[in-house]
């Protein structure tokens, strides 16, 4: 990603991770409930990347002089922000 980092980019790539973490969601073999560990990870994930969306929208809208550069710095799910590409 370029930097400094724009709103597309960084809504891009999060929904391009909450897509691949549904198509990996719908392709899993039916899981025991509260039993399979990868199946909850998954669960887990869509639900952070749910909410980082949601986050990314409330930055936008607030007009505070906050950048994506620095939304980026508090991503949990992005390169630099604790999780791999």
């Amino acid at each position: 990603m370029s930097n400094p980092a724009t709103w597309r980019e960084i809504r891009g790539r999060l929904e391009a991770r909450l897509k691949a973490v549904n198509a990996e969601i719908a392709a899993y073999p039916a899981p025991i409930p509260g039993c399979d560990a990868q199946f909850n990870y998954l669960l887990e994930r869509r639900s952070g990347l749910s909410g980082e969306l949601g986050r990314l929208e409330e930055a936008q809208a607030s007009g505070k002089p906050s950048t994506a550069d620095e939304f980026l710095s508090t991503c949990a799910f992005l390169t630099g922000c604790g999780e791999e590409e």
